[in-house]
Formats: C-alpha cells, sequence, structure tokens
C-alpha cells in the first residue's frame, strides 16, 4: 500500500515542546499514531525531522483517493484545519488538551492507571461496608420496642435539659460569686499597695532616721575622744610653760637672770617675774590655801604685799640702791610664799619632796646653796637661784596637776 506523508507542526499542550503532525496516504480508515521513528517516513521532508530525534511525530491518515469526497482540498492548510478540528474534538471528550507528546501520553495514562486502582480500592472497601450494614441490620425490630426506647431517650432529654438549667442557674450563680470576689480582691489590691507605699515610706523614714544615728554616734565619739583629750589636757600646763633656755630658767619664754655673757633686759625680767608670781597665786587658790604675804600679779609691775607695805617684783633699771633693796625684799617674800606651798603639799601628800631644798632666801641643792636676792650676790648666781625657784614650781604645778587629774 502506497503511503506518503506532510509535516504539519503543533505543541504538545502540556509540556509545550514542538511535536509535528504527518498526513498518511493509502489507508482505508482514519486513525491517530504517535511513533518515534521518522526514518520509516519517505520524502524530503522526513530528512528534516529525522535530525531532531526528540521531536515526536504523530500520522494522521488522509482518506485514500477512493474514500476522498470529489474536490476536497489537499492544501497544507486544509490539513492544519482538518488536524485542528480532530485535536479539538478530542479535547472536548478528554480530561486534558490535544495534542500531546509521547511522554505527556504515558505520564496521563500513568495518572489515569492509578487512579482506577484507587478507585476500585474504594469500590471494595464500600462493598464490605455495605455487607457488615446489612448482616448487622437483616433482623426487624419491633415498632413497640422502637418506641420504648425512644420515649427513654426522650425521658433522658428531659433530665438532662432540666440538670443544664439547674447548672445553668448554679453557673450564674457561680458568676455573681466571683465578679463579688473580683470587686473584693480589686478592693484588696487597692489597699495591699496603700499599705506597701505606706511600708516603703516607713522603711525611708527609717533609714534616714538611722542615717541620723550614726550621725549622731559618729559626733558623740568625736565629742567623747574630744573629752578624753581634754581630761588629758591640763590648762595650767599650757598657761605656765616651765622650760630652760641654756643657763636661764624660762616661764612662757621669758628668761629670769641676768648673764654677762648673754644679758637679758629688765623689761623681760620682770614680764617673766609677773608671770611666776601670778602662777604661784593660782596654785595656792586653786588649792585654797592662804599664804602669808598678799600676792598682786600685774604682769610687769607685779608686787608683794610685805608687813603691810607693797613691794615691786621688778626692777627699774634707775636707781639702783633703793630699787635692788625692795626687789630683794619681794624676791625674799616669793621664795617664802613658795616654800608655804610646799609645805601645804607636804601635809597632803607625804611623798611630795621639791627637787630644790627652801631655807629663807636660800635655795640648795646637794652642791649649790644660792641666795634669790639680786643685791650682793653675782649675776651668775642669781640666774642659778630663779632657775632653781622656777624647778621647784614646775614640780608643785605637776603634782597639782596629776591631783586634779586623778
Amino acid at each position: 500500500m502506497e503511503k506518503s506523508t506532510t509535516a504539519v507542526a503543533f505543541a504538545c499542550q502540556q509540556c509545550m515542546n514542538p511535536i509535528k503532525i504527518s498526513w498518511m496516504h493509502g489507508l482505508t480508515e482514519e486513525a491517530v499514531a504517535v511513533y518515534k521513528d521518522p526514518g520509516a517516513v519517505e520524502g524530503d521532508h522526513t530528512s528534516a525531522t529525522s535530525q531532531n530525534p526528540d521531536v515526536l511525530q504523530i500520522d494522521i491518515q488522509k482518506p485514500s483517493a477512493n474514500t476522498q469526497p470529489a474536490g476536497s482540498d489537499d492544501s497544507p492548510d486544509s490539513r492544519r484545519q482538518l488536524a485542528s478540528q480532530l485535536f479539538g474534538q478530542l479535547s472536548s471528550q478528554a480530561p486534558v488538551d490535544h495534542p500531546l507528546c509521547e511522554a505527556c501520553t504515558h505520564a496521563m495514562l500513568d495518572a489515569m492507571d492509578n487512579e482506577l486502582r484507587q478507585c476500585q480500592t474504594q469500590k471494595k472497601e464500600l462493598k464490605a461496608f455495605l455487607s457488615r450494614f446489612q448482616a448487622d441490620h437483616d433482623h426487624d425490630v419491633p415498632v413497640a420496642t422502637l418506641e420504648a426506647q425512644l420515649g427513654k431517650l426522650d425521658e433522658q432529654i428531659g433530665n438532662l435539659t432540666a440538670a443544664l438549667d439547674t447548672l445553668e442557674e448554679e453557673e450564674g450563680t457561680v458568676q455573681d460569686r466571683i465578679a463579688q470576689r473580683e470587686v473584693e480582691i480589686a478592693e484588696l489590691e487597692k489597699e495591699e499597695a496603700e499599705i506597701w507605699r505606706g511600708f516603703n515610706e516607713l522603711q525611708l523614714e527609717q533609714l534616714k532616721t538611722r542615717e541620723d544615728q550614726e550621725l549622731l554616734e559618729q559626733q558623740y565619739r568625736v565629742a567623747q575622744d574630744h573629752l578624753e583629750f581634754l581630761k588629758k589636757t591640763n590648762v595650767y600646763n599650757d598657761t605656765f610653760h616651765i622650760w630652760f633656755d641654756g643657763h636661764y630658767g624660762t616661764i612662757n619664754g621669758f628668761r629670769l637672770g641676768r648673764l654677762p655673757a648673754k644679758p637679758v633686759g629688765w623689761e623681760e625680767i620682770n614680764a617673766g617675774l609677773g608671770q611666776a608670781l601670778l602662777l604661784l597665786d593660782v596654785m595656792a587658790m586653786r588649792l585654797h590655801f592662804k599664804l602669808d604675804h598678799k600676792l598682786k600679779p600685774r604682769g610687769s609691775l607685779s608686787k608683794i604685799e610685805v608687813n603691810g607695805r607693797d613691794e615691786p617684783l621688778y626692777g627699774p633699771p634707775g636707781s639702783k640702791m633703793f630699787g635692788e633693796q625692795r626687789i630683794d625684799k619681794a624676791l625674799v617674800a616669793f621664795l617664802s610664799c613658795l616654800g608655804q606651798f610646799k609645805d601645804h603639799v607636804e601635809t597632803l601628800d607625804p611623798h611630795f619632796k621639791l627637787p630644790y631644798e627652801i631655807q629663807g632666801d636660800i635655795i640648795r641643792d646637794s652642791h649649790h646653796s644660792l641666795s634669790i636676792k639680786y643685791t650682793g650676790n653675782t649675776e651668775e648666781a642669781w640666774t642659778k637661784a630663779l632657775k632653781f625657784a622656777l624647778a621647784n614650781m614646775k614640780w608643785c604645778l605637776a603634782w597639782m596637776c596629776k591631783q586634779m587629774t586623778a
């Protein structure tokens, strides 16, 4: 049977790959065949298709000359139109659009086979369920029994409905209680917030009070330490500082005596004698002891009353004869008062003893006996006698300060 082909280009409606449709002459019936063997087609157009092995060919048999209607057109447009009509009819009757390539056709067939198997499985399951259902309902239940069961069910429904109504009423009551409790909780939370606020304020106040207390305690400790320091400090030692400067005895920095190598002016000597007289007067008053002579400390112009007459305890530069004689009387009276004070202290403390013995106008130690008078005395001896007298006064002052501290 003679066969000729004519290629017509189309695209697969699934993967959109190009496919070619070929007309085949000489067959007695119309058919659609999909193949992938371009070498089986004769003619020049087959060589073009055979160059691309991925292009699929769908051959559509054209009616033979014996069956072709007279006057039918055999042009490519008519073939394309005929193929389009054919694919349109196939697409309207199939679940997918046509034409399809070989791969898409196989994929569609596989999917349909899977769907068919699923349907068969579901059919078997439905038949088995129908069989079980029919087996369970083969016997007929009397109507009276069904009505009795229905009545029981109605009664149960009524009981359950009544119980449900009761529960709903209880639920409403519970909801009211919950609302009331929520109001009470809100009030309690408000009270709690107020309590916490007051607690925080009290804590802050307590913290401030504690800080104030610590500050006061610190101030108290400082004051206590200062008090202890003051207790250990004696105002007399600070007011009347007795020391020495070489061969000179000093009181508050004033030197007593005169030396040819290092002379001291009478202004300084008079000021020192005034300080010594003031110290002796203060110590006597502190012990409530009355001396035989009345002391009149007046700085550089201090005096001592002797036999109702004020004798000057200072030596002005002029009138040596009378001035020095009067200062000698005052110096002897001063040393006598110091001896009286020593005797009074020995009555209070038998263990008390001065380093230098006093007898009249003489003050002595184990090696020297020195007169306190200025007239008829050497300046060196007079200076040392004044130094011994200041040493005895320092000794008396130390004893008095010790008694005050005790």
